[in-house]
């Protein structure tokens, strides 16, 4: 059984969109777990149409008596799929036809997958391809850190690379359910749902890259989650960068998913125990320079062959900028 979980919040604009791209598979699909989390614009009466228009009944429709937040309302949809996979959703992109054949084909022939990622292609609010950003040398349009590989090569990618940052968005994975069920046992929003989620299979070496466009990940002004307007400009994009919040963000969120992989005595805790305490001791030494700017020791931790790993170039130089520029605050 195949189920998507999805989620909506004022998404009238292009939910009957994404809608249609599910329904219209190579390989249908069994359910469409849909979660609204209160929306206040046509959304539900759009979807309402749809189902009755279309006779649907594979749409199982829940709206929230409050509002959850998109990574809680998340879990409460997978929490209502049956499926032994599950695709997520979210409102405003649009699936490629091949996309559920491709991913369900690939891991039921690859047993060892536990959750496997596509890539994608953005799209603008009109449903345009846009143009690649230029100078990008790595995978997933500059997302995942690695060098470009050929198209359609299906690769595993580790813990301590998902511990240092969430290369894959949500919209582009397909989970097996023992993943599924173990998030929802354990997840907490300190994190978000799909790097728990991503990190959770690669505890047991199950997380997988596939090198191929499935779905088209829109770029416009009312995005409510995942990958931020790639029209931001430079100084923008500096002054966010230099806050203090995202500064330590990656640091503090590896940092806490170690703690409660130790807190729950973890069996991928308990067998890397050594490792796992190294690297939080050194994300709680980087924390608390960052807290305290504390210039010449950020100097010294900089040459720390952990921090070159968890930092790329472009993140140290912002760290010492922040550093510099926060520093007697």
């Amino acid at each position: 059984m195949i189920s998507v979980a999805m989620t909506s919040y004022n998404g009238a604009s292009y939910i009957v969109e994404q809608l249609d791209s599910i329904l219209h598979q190579t390989l249908p699909v069994d359910e469409i777990i849909l979660c609204d989390d209160g929306s206040s614009d046509q959304t539900l009466s759009l979807v309402r149409e749809y189902i009755e228009k279309n006779n649907c009944t594979k749409i199982k429709w829940i709206q929230n008596d409050k509002n959850l937040g998109y990574k809680y309302n998340f879990k409460k949809a997978m929490m209502h799929c049956y499926g032994d996979f599950v695709f997520l959703s979210g409102q405003d992109d649009t699936w490629l036809e091949n996309k559920v054949e491709t991913m369900i084909h690939t891991m039921k022939n690859r047993k060892e997958i536990k959750v496997l990622a596509s890539s994608f292609e953005y799209i603008n609010a009109q449903g345009q391809p846009l143009k690649k950003r230029e100078g990008n040398t790595y995978n997933n349009d500059g997302l995942y850190h690695r060098q470009v590989l050929e198209n359609n090569m299906c690769i595993p990618v580790s813990f301590k690379e998902l511990l240092r940052e969430n290369y894959f968005q949500g919209a582009s994975l397909c989970i097996r359910k023992e993943i599924v069920q173990e998030f929802c046992v354990h997840y907490k929003d300190y994190i978000t749902h799909d790097w728990f989620i991503n990190l959770c299979a690669a505890k047991y070496n199950g997380m997988y890259y596939l090198n191929t466009v499935l779905f088209q990940y829109r770029i416009h002004e009312k995005n409510n989650l995942g990958i931020p307007m790639l029209n931001n400009s430079l100084v923008n994009w500096f002054l966010q960068a230099n806050q203090e919040e995202k500064r330590m963000l990656a640091f503090s969120t590896s940092n806490a998913y170690i703690e409660q992989l130790k807190t729950n005595k973890d069996p991928y805790y308990l067998e890397n125990e050594k490792e796992l305490s190294e690297i939080q001791h050194f994300l709680q030494d980087c924390l608390e320079i960052l807290k305290k700017r504390k210039c010449i020791e950020w100097i010294k931790m900089s040459t720390n062959e952990m921090y070159t790993y968890f930092r790329s170039p472009k993140t140290k130089i912002m760290d010492i900028v922040f550093v510099l520029t926060h520093k007697g605050r």
